[in-house]
């Protein structure tokens, strides 16, 4: 979607283009195309439907179009459409959009379906076919009475009761092309042979002149009631007393303005029927198409003037503002939306363009460039503009004329004195200039080097001056002084703001805020509370408080806080409470409520009773309403810098300059109040596939649980910008924040009732009320309540025989348990006399190998724990295992795989014996002896705590201590200093 001007007699405005519209000012042009989601194919009609949608025909299907998506709607998705090529729209009386196809399929929709209407040649045709009927009508009309006419190849049928009926009245021959209706209740019927005018009564024809039989392709009513016919190949005119009168021997279609008057389409001009003769309009290229759609030819817009589609040109008051190029064939339609927005249609691409009203306007005639940072308004009411340049405004308001060409630096600050000097303050310190030219630099040499940002003439004549080197002071009667000059916070003042009492308001760009009173400096930066130091501008509100505009967002401040015991008191407001932007170049109060600021994306409002309130935290978020290129700024990026990035003059127009001209903003044109859109849900999708809205109820079978819901607000004013928000009730337990998106989604949703809520409120609008549907998920079969019951009954018996099962068990467990243990008291009786035996054994025996005794001893004195009764072969495999582990204690590289080569086993055999044998693996056997020397170690004194954890084969000494923590309960040092003890 592109924002442009209309660049006129060159073409089309397009992505990229951007050009004040010359011939219609105040109007700001935008394009659609295949890449906003258009068909390819031409528009041939289009009708807005009372329900703010706009609908669009086409040779590739009906669109429907809410602002922001195109939804198309064709013969695949829609049978009862019969055909893609849509040429022809009509809202009925009762809010039907009836549908007419270029093969002659008639289809309508209502409350969201369509139907098909039958062939009504034999006899009554119902209009609620479900397929498309048969190809039997070619035009659609209705009479100022509300009745919708048919025409056929051969006949007119009427739609009455819900059915398509022939009237039997009339029979003249020809296809029916146009219907129109009489005072009288008589129809005017033109026809592919001639005119005709009845009743169901009878027809008469109408004589032309004496032309014979000749096609009439449009008539027309002009506002004293008379008929007007164009002959597609003769002439066109009036009939009077049943004849025909031609006007202008030449064929063509008569039209009816919006004003009752008639106009003329003729193969090469359009000609407008005045009160002394006939004007023309406009010309036709040679070698083009003569295209007009007689019924879509004028619209009307808020401010009175009348648009003309016409061949390839659309015409506003009767000047162009639209000339297609050759790649379009004719501007097929025009119309005027309730938005205010003039849609215009093309045939062959299929562009859409929209002429929305400018809400803001930009001047940027006559400045030598379009940048401008600084704008001024002069004692008499003149408008100053400045960058690298000096130009004012002409008195009319459209262009700027160039004061100066030259300056000595970029200006960012202007100020008329009470004598009536213009102080330019530039790059390169101040000057005064007039038509002469510029003089200076003026001031102390510390003021004639430096960056002038800001002139604020104070009470008694002084003329103060801030800079980036600090604040400047010039007497009334000329003297300069520099006050601050040793205060560090007193440098890059960008704004100044002289109170009633004489206090001064500093804004610093990188201090914060500086109070200057009695002589004293008070700062108040982030540390006080403050969004940043990079302050931009100050407004003082009526109410006393400051609000304070910097680089991160806004802030209010007390500016009797400072010195008081609880400090600084500032509020500051950001996105998350509302604000369009953060980065706020300046800050215009319009006298009418409201607090307008300046940004890099747009220029934007709030009203200041809810800025007030959201610093009260009395609310939680603030509305801003947003202008940018769409409204009439040429460029959205606003500058700023410093103090005069902005203004209200004294007519109460405000000023912002911007990178393409300078931003005027009438608050009264631009507050223009706007109904807010309404608010619709258009579908609900479960697993792939649409539901059924039906009266306004969902029934969700239980494998639809998970689900999302589609919603809209059509509206041709900053659909963009429009925010929604929802809840499900009783589930959600508060609004769910959409932002811009426009679909919810559900998953795993209980069963039971529900109620969908949708609004909308976005750029000043709020929707009055959500939009309602109502959600019923059905239970699954085990969910009902006497499902529900009969499985608790069944838990509990089950509960029950579980709970006799399991005492049961119980008792035969005790059982067992009792003669465990006293198989085990056997064991371990066993076990201890054996160790008796051991002990009584020296230690020259316990270190002799298997043939002095090993097969001797219990598996317990090597290893102190067994699993089974080992065998002496088993106790010869455990003497060597541990042997090997004893004398490599110290070795850091010990490890399983080592330990298995050297016992002479593969890894596996090694650890699944060690688990039959001692329930041990490898790895932890030998953790367990080292560990064990470890405590041998430091039970008698062997030394050190690192050195006995070297000794043992730990290279971590931490690790050493957490494991001899892990088997012992306690540290090392401990250990060694209990046992050492004792």
């Amino acid at each position: 979607m592109v924002a442009a001007a209309i660049l006129l007699a060159a073409g089309v405005a397009h992505a990229g283009t951007m050009e004040p519209l010359a011939t219609a000012p105040g109007w700001v042009h935008e394009v659609f195309g295949v890449e906003d989601g258009l068909p390819a194919a031409g528009i041939l009609d289009l009708v807005q439907t009372r329900d703010g949608f706009l609908w669009l025909a086409t040779f590739d299907g009906l669109v429907r179009f809410d602002g922001v998506r195109f939804e198309v709607f064709d013969g695949e998705r829609e049978p009862a459409l019969g055909s893609d090529r849509v040429v022809k729209l009509l809202e009925s009386a009762d809010g039907t959009l009836w549908i007419l196809s270029e093969q002659g399929h008639v289809a309508r929709r209502a409350d969201g379906v369509f139907t098909a209407c039958g062939d009504a040649t034999g006899g009554p045709a119902p209009c609620d076919l479900t397929t498309a009927g048969p190809a039997a009508y070619h035009s659609l009309h209705e009479t100022v009475d509300g009745s919708l006419w048919f025409g056929g190849r051969s006949g007119l049928y009427r739609y009455v009761d819900g059915a398509v009926r022939r009237l039997e009245s009339f029979r003249g021959p020809g296809r029916v092309r146009v219907v129109l209706g009489d005072r009288d209740g008589r129809l005017w019927v033109a026809t592919a042979s001639g005119l005709w005018l009845g009743d169901e009564l009878g027809f008469e024809a109408v004589d032309l002149g004496g032309l014979g039989p000749t096609p009439v392709g449009s008539l027309a009513r002009d506002g004293d009631g008379t008929l007007w016919a164009g002959l597609d190949a003769a002439a066109v005119g009036s009939v009077r007393s049943g004849r025909f009168v031609p006007m202008v021997e030449e064929g063509g279609h008569v039209l009816a303005g919006p004003g009752g008057e008639i106009w003329f389409s003729l193969p090469d001009r359009l000609l407008r029927q005045t009160g002394v003769g006939l004007e023309t309009v406009a010309v036709k290229q040679p070698q083009t198409n003569h295209g007009v759609n007689v019924e879509r030819a004028f619209a009307s817009d808020q401010a009175g003037g009348t648009w003309t589609a016409w061949s390839r040109q659309l015409l506003r008051d009767g000047r162009p503002v639209l000339r297609l190029p050759e790649s379009q064939a004719w501007v097929s339609s025009v119309l005027a939306d309730r938005d205010g927005t003039v849609w215009a249609a093309t045939t062959l691409s299929g562009e859409l363009h929209a002429f929305r009203p400018a809400l803001v306007d930009t001047v940027v005639d006559g400045l030598p460039v379009p940048a401008v940072y600084t704008v001024y308004e002069d004692r008499d009411g003149s408008l100053w503009a400045a960058d690298a340049f000096l130009a004012v405004l002409d008195p009319d308001g459209g262009r700027f004329r160039v004061a100066s060409g030259e300056t000595p630096q970029r200006v960012r600050a202007l100020l008329r004195d009470r004598q009536g000097i213009l102080w330019v303050g530039t790059g390169w310190g101040l000057y005064a200039w007039d038509q002469a030219g510029f003089d200076g630099p003026h001031g102390p040499d510390a003021l004639r080097n430096t960056h002038v940002h800001t002139l604020v003439e104070g009470s008694g004549g002084v003329l103060w001056a801030g800079t980036r080197d600090g604040l400047f002071r010039r007497g009334p009667t000329g003297t300069w002084s520099q006050p601050g000059r040793q205060e560090p916070a007193v440098s890059r003042v960008r704004v100044i703001h002289e109170m009633a009492d004489g206090t001064l308001w500093l804004g610093t760009d990188g201090n914060g805020v500086v109070r200057l009173r009695g002589g004293a400096f008070t700062v108040i930066d982030r540390r006080a509370g403050l969004s940043s130091d990079l302050v931009r501008a100050i407004w003082p509100a009526p109410d006393g408080h400051l609000w304070i505009a910097t680089e991160r967002g806004l802030n209010r401040l007390d500016p009797n806080s400072p010195g008081r015991s609880g400090g600084p008191e500032a509020a500051t407001l950001g996105t998350a409470q509302g604000l369009h932007d953060t980065g706020i170049h300046q800050l215009v109060a319009d006298g009418l409520g409201n607090l307008w600021m300046s940004s890099n994306h747009g220029i934007f409002h709030a009203r200041l009773t809810d800025l007030e309130a959201v610093a009260d935290g009395r609310r939680r978020r603030v509305e801003c309403v947003v202008y940018d290129e769409r409204d009439g700024m040429l460029d959205s990026e606003a500058n700023g810098g410093s103090q005069q990035a902005g203004l209200r003059d004294r007519e109460g127009r405000l000023w912002f300059p911007t990178q393409a001209g300078v931003v005027r903003v009438d608050p009264r044109r631009a507050l223009r109040p706007a109904a807010a859109p309404p608010v619709y849900v258009e579908a609900v999708r479960a697993n792939g596939e649409e539901l059924d809205l039906g009266t306004g109820t969902v029934s969700l079978a239980p494998d639809q649980r998970s689900f999302e819901i589609d919603f809209t607000a059509p509206t041709s004013r900053s659909p963009d910008r429009l925010h929604f928000r929802y809840r499900l009730l009783p589930y959600d337990e508060s609004w769910q924040q959409a932002g811009t998106r426009r679909q919810a989604f559900y998953t795993k949703l209980p069963p039971g009732r529900y109620r969908f809520e949708v609004t909308v409120h976005g750029n000043g609008l709020r929707s009055p009320r959500p939009a309602v549907l109502d959600l019923v998920v059905t239970q699954r079969f085990a969910e009902s309540s006497w499902f529900v019951g009969g499985m608790l009954l069944l838990a509990a018996a089950l509960a029950f025989g579980a709970l006799q099962l399991h005492v049961a068990r119980i008792r035969h467990y005790q059982r067992q348990l009792v003669r465990e243990v006293e198989h085990h008291t056997a064991i371990i009786v066993e076990q201890a006399e054996r160790l008796r035996r051991v002990e009584a054994l020296s230690p020259e025996a316990l270190t002799d190998g298997p043939d002095d005794g090993l097969e001797e001893w219990p598996a317990e004195a090597l290893f102190g724990f067994v699993t089974r009764e080992a065998t002496p072969a088993d106790r010869s495999f455990l003497h060597r295992v541990r042997s090997i582990i004893e004398q490599r204690l110290a070795d850091d590289d010990l490890n399983v795989e080592s330990l298995a080569d050297a016992v002479g086993c593969d890894r596996s055999h090694l650890l699944r014996r060690l688990r039959a044998l001692i329930d041990e693996t490898p790895s932890g056997l030998i953790r367990a002896l080292r560990l064990q020397h470890a405590a041998h170690l430091l039970a008698s004194d062997g030394g050190s705590v690192q050195e006995i954890a070297d000794a043992v084969g730990f290279k971590s000494l931490s690790h050493f201590s957490n494991a001899f923590l892990d088997r012992y309960g306690e540290r090392p040092s401990v250990y060694a200093a209990r046992h050492r003890d004792g």
